[in-house]
């Protein structure tokens, strides 16, 4: 799985990093993470006095498709569900919060 990072384009905004697939460690591409539905986890390192997550979207593309983009009215950053249609098989997406 690819990782998208946001805050080159808006280095101001509250924007997530360090995308994580499970466990693993960001950095790169996630390969062979053993689940059809991987849990993510990300952090918001830097944002305005007073900033609070009410809410995320996933975008999740998988190969030339349209990106599905999914909206969850949550804070929570760490270990959250899947929220697109689980992974194939040796399937490859981008992921983008």
């Amino acid at each position: 799985m690819n990782q998208v990072d946001e805050t080159a384009s808006n280095p101001s905004a509250a924007a997530p990093t360090g995308l994580r697939f499970e466990h693993h460690t960001p950095g790169g591409v996630a390969l062979g993470i053993g689940t059809s539905a991987p849990r993510l986890s990300w952090q918001v390192p830097s944002a305005d006095a007073g900033f609070a997550q009410g809410a995320y979207e996933v975008e999740v593309t998988r190969g030339d498709d349209e990106p599905e983009v999914v909206g969850v009215g949550s804070a929570e950053q760490v270990l959250v569900a899947w929220p697109a249609r689980p992974l194939a098989s040796r399937e490859r997406v981008s992921v983008r919060v």
